[in-house]
């Protein structure tokens, strides 16, 4: 049986979706050929070859700014994550582009909501980032370690997310009054100064105590998603999915864009071993139960199936 051959659009082959992406796709590739073309090429070349939109039977694209080049909608499987700080604001700008794709995959409820004031809501489907747990896990208990108390933080601070956005100046404020105190250590990330290989990264989430995302908006952040894998206790503002779904003081601690709140929740932890126990368990198991990247790839793999019921190829 021919397999139903995808073109999949994404950001660049660097970003964090577009890693993601690849370990999901890989665990399809059994029943799906995929092709892969970057935003750049995209826009270099002024949109995508017809020629080559015809030879697919899906076109999955993973940015709703890219829907516009996607010329036959009845094709195209379009995903929105990324940050919004208000989402049907945000939705409102792509609806022409939003409305006539076949199906819309959304990282969280907001951005869903948003969605389906533009499309029916059955091709509307709610699906968070995977990460390979196998790969990315906890590496020992953290708490059986000598290592100073280390709080993490990675985020991308350039580019279409500047600093603002994660919140990186209310991270380095607030660690710089912690710097202070000897048995603390800040040990920070960032995307184009200092990134690590993907398949590197467990290392770094299983040599820190926390991680810290003072972030104004998230869709499904993969940092957060990798630390919980790992078993990291997370500090986050009460955004996106895992703020919809993660719970304060049982897999998670809720912060505020305040640099009084960061420090006194970072104290709070570090001076609780049992709290810290509590949220690397239970941050593992919510990593399990909602961000399996086996269970991702069946839920795409319904996504694709329905939108090939739903056309004629």
């Amino acid at each position: 049986m021919k397999k139903v051959s995808v073109l999949s659009v994404e950001a660049s082959e660097n970003w964090s979706w577009s890693v993601a992406i690849r370990s999901i796709i890989n665990l399809l590739s059994a029943k799906y050929e995929f092709v892969h073309v970057y935003r750049d090429m995209i826009l270099n070349n002024g949109g995508i070859d017809e020629d080559l939109i015809d030879k697919f039977d899906l076109v999955l694209v993973q940015n709703a700014g890219m829907f516009r080049y996607i010329k036959d909608k009845n094709k195209l499987v379009g995903r929105i994550g990324g940050i919004f700080v208000d989402g049907k604001k945000s939705f409102g700008i792509w609806e022409n582009d939003i409305k006539d794709a076949a199906v819309i995959i959304v990282v969280n409820n907001e951005y869903a909501d948003a969605a389906r004031e533009i499309v029916a809501s059955d091709k509307v489907y709610i699906i968070p980032n995977g990460v390979d747990l196998n790969l990315f896990k906890p590496h020992g208990s953290p708490l059986l370690s000598k290592r100073k108390f280390t709080i993490g933080f990675v985020g991308r601070i350039t580019g279409e997310y500047p600093m603002y956005h994660k919140g990186w100046k209310y991270f380095v404020q607030a660690t710089l009054r912690l710097r202070a105190d000897p048995t603390i250590h800040v040990f920070s990330l960032l995307s184009s100064y200092n990134q690590l290989p993907h398949k590197q990264m467990p290392n770094y989430y299983n040599s820190i105590d926390c991680l810290v995302l003072p972030s104004i908006g998230e869709g499904c952040s993969n940092t957060v998603v990798e630390a919980l894998a790992c078993g990291v206790p997370v500090l986050l503002t009460k955004t996106g999915f895992h703020g919809e779904m993660l719970i304060d003081g049982i897999n998670c601690l809720f912060i505020k864009r305040d640099i009084d709140d960061i420090i006194a929740k970072i104290n709070m932890l570090r001076d609780s071993r049992e709290l810290r126990a509590t949220l690397s368990i239970q941050g593992r198991a919510f990593a399990e139960r909602y961000h399996d990247a086996t269970e991702i790839a069946s839920k795409y793999d319904e996504v694709f199936k329905s939108t090939l019921e739903r056309k004629e190829i």
